[in-house]
This record gives C-alpha cells, sequence and structure tokens, in this order.
C-alpha cells in the first residue's frame, strides 16, 4: 500500500480505534489485497504498522473473527475465511427504468477515468484473467443537501475505452452506454450496510468509520455476460428504502411486492 496504515486512522474520532482497523483490515480482504487462505501478519507487525497496541490490534482482529471474516488458529497464525452468504434474503423484480428514474435530477460530478487491477471478486463477476486491467469510473452525485452517492463503476477494456469525463456528467452509466450501442438485460442488487473508508469518507463528507450504505449492481447484457459492476456508497442518513408489501387471496394470502407498472405482482419469497 502506498498510504501507512495508520494514516487511515482519526485519533481524534469518537469512533474506537480498533473499529477504525477492522474497517482497513476489512477493506483489504474486500479489494483482494488478502484472499481467502492467506495468512496475516502477526498482532506485534499488525500493531506497530498501525502504531497502536496489541490490545487494541486484538480487539480488531476479534471483531473481524466474529465477522467470519478471519479465522484465527492456535499456534497458526490467524487467515481469511470465506464470507457466508447472509441467511435472510428477499428477492424483488423492479423495472429497471425506475433506478433511472430516481437519480433523475441530480447533479453528477466526475471524479476520474481510469484502468485499475480490479479487486478479485470485480475481477471474477467481470470474467478477467488475472492482472488484467479494466476500466474504473468515479463519480459523485449531489442533492440540495450535499453528496449522496459515491458510484464506483468497473467496466471491461472493450466497452469502458474511450469514455472521457464529459461523457461521464450523466446520471446513470447505463444511459451512457446503451448510446454506445450495447443493450443491458438486467441487473442484479445487492443492499449491505458498511463503514465508510477514507477514500469514501472524503467524497461523501462524513467521519472515517460513519455508517453507510453500500448498494452493489451487476448489470447483464442481452447475451448473459456481465456488462460492468456499479459500487454505490450513500451517507445512511441520506437513503431509505421503503417498500409496501400487500396480501391477497390470489396468491394465498402470501405477502408480496406490487409491481410499480400495475402488472401482475412479482414474487419476494425469501431464499
Amino acid at each position: 500500500m502506498n498510504r501507512p496504515p495508520g494514516a487511515d486512522l482519526a485519533r481524534d474520532n469518537p469512533m474506537p480505534l480498533y473499529y477504525q482497523i477492522a474497517n482497513v483490515l476489512r477493506s483489504r480482504i474486500d479489494t483482494g489485497e488478502w484472499v481467502v487462505g492467506d495468512r496475516l501478519p502477526s498482532e506485534a507487525q499488525l500493531a506497530a504498522s498501525f502504531k497502536v497496541s496489541v490490545v487494541t490490534m486484538r480487539q480488531a482482529l476479534s471483531l473481524l473473527e466474529q465477522q467470519g471474516r478471519l479465522s484465527r488458529q492456535q499456534g497458526k497464525g490467524t487467515f481469511v475465511t470465506a464470507t457466508e452468504e447472509p441467511t435472510d434474503r428477499v428477492r424483488i423484480t423492479v423495472p429497471l427504468e425506475l433506478v433511472s428514474e430516481a437519480v433523475a435530477g441530480l447533479d453528477v460530478r466526475a471524479l476520474g477515468v481510469t484502468e485499475v487491477v480490479p479487486p478479485t471478486d470485480i475481477r471474477t463477476t467481470l470474467g478477467l484473467e488475472p492482472g488484467e486491467p479494466c476500466v474504473q469510473v468515479r463519480r459523485v452525485r449531489s442533492g440540495t443537501r450535499g453528496p449522496i452517492t459515491f458510484a464506483t463503476s468497473y467496466l471491461p477494456r472493450w466497452l469502458g475505452e474511450g469514455l472521457t469525463m464529459a461523457d461521464l456528467q450523466q446520471s446513470m452509466m447505463i444511459d451512457i452506454l446503451e448510446k454506445r450501442g450495447v443493450h443491458f438485460h438486467g441487473a442484479i442488487q445487492t443492499i449491505e450496510a458498511a463503514l465508510a473508508e477514507p477514500d469514501t469518507a472524503a467524497v461523501l463528507s462524513v467521519p472515517v468509520g460513519a455508517p453507510i450504505l453500500l448498494v452493489r449492481r451487476i448489470y447483464e447484457l442481452e447475451d448473459g455476460r456481465v456488462g460492468y459492476v456499479a459500487l454505490n456508497r450513500h451517507p445512511s442518513h441520506e437513503i431509505r428504502y421503503e417498500l409496501r408489501l400487500s396480501r391477497g387471496e390470489a396468491d394465498g394470502g402470501r405477502w408480496a411486492l406490487p409491481d410499480p407498472r400495475g402488472e401482475p405482482r412479482q414474487d419476494t419469497g425469501t431464499g
């Protein structure tokens, strides 16, 4: 890493140091710096690199162990473990156009478009070879009260090459790309709670370690390939997802989400 680990800690932040450290270590796992099976440096080495006590570092590692991200083995060390799928999941189908409508009218500012070697999970989703670069686009959407979305998109080179900063001053990446002749069949969206890393905190004007919502969308092309992956980070106080569930006789009294277009309802069964 270019920045020393301790530089990512806000020591005047009410967020405990061990919590901030756990956030930094989790980010290293999520970005593929450490992958499943890797052994971490010793507690003493990590503590020295972050300029904290061994006790503080042990608290951070214990938190990640509780979350299933690490496994500590007596006499062997601390290892990265596979993340289990959530036990509770709701699947909902809505028109993709509603996503565009939801952000219409927001100010969009491009932060950069560069070629990068993506994190391991992004590389796998895009079907890239190890070390193969992709195009990374970073943008921020703002409303009247300030930043609402820090959006980072990863595109295969064949789709992202030639994008300019001027191209990116639009609301939705999908609209920009479809003007280039590709057509998207749909997207898979997941929403999870996360903590603001230093770069996210700077863009969204929130403290390091502040709660945020991480919305991941995997956009699929008509031929089944993944077109691109978007990671949208939102301040938790600015975003609220609200669903209205109805109960009808036609589906045996099961709870379901009314289709926003007035068409037959989609199944929201858990799985």
